[in-house]
């Protein structure tokens, strides 16, 4: 015959064996509940809230791109070619992430990639109108 402890004992150890999978569910609840919901957001380096064409993008093409793009192979980039850019199918007014300009600024058809930052002034220069002042 048992006494009623080792009743008991076995009881506890019977319940917890048919808890455990909700304990473990219990707990997941807790920590989910607990953390705040998380986004990410693509990187973007802080552009200027004045960028234009003449200080911010000129001096990228100047840097990286004028010893190919100087006036022998399209695009011109040289200093005083930005219309030609607007004109010439290099830029996408309503995805400026697809314009043939940012496309191939990120390699794409085009020997060189760009630095991000670069990349994400032209495609902000791009969605505010690509202005050539």
């Amino acid at each position: 015959m048992h006494s009623y402890f080792s009743l008991s004992e076995q009881y506890i150890k019977t319940v917890y064996q048919m808890s455990k999978p909700f304990i473990v569910i219990f707990l997941i609840v807790i920590i989910l509940a607990a953390c705040e919901k998380a986004t990410i957001e693509p990187w973007n380096p802080d552009v200027p809230d004045n960028l234009n064409y003449t200080d911010h993008i000129q001096p990228i093409w100047d840097a990286g791109c004028i010893g190919c793009h100087g006036g022998g192979r399209a695009p011109d980039l040289r200093a005083g070619s930005c219309e030609k850019l607007n004109q010439g199918g290099y830029i996408n007014f309503d995805n400026p992430e697809e314009s043939n300009l940012v496309k191939r600024m990120n390699g794409i058809d085009h020997p060189y990639t760009s630095s991000p930052k670069d990349i994400s002034y032209v495609t902000a220069w791009i969605s505010d109108g690509a202005q050539c002042e």
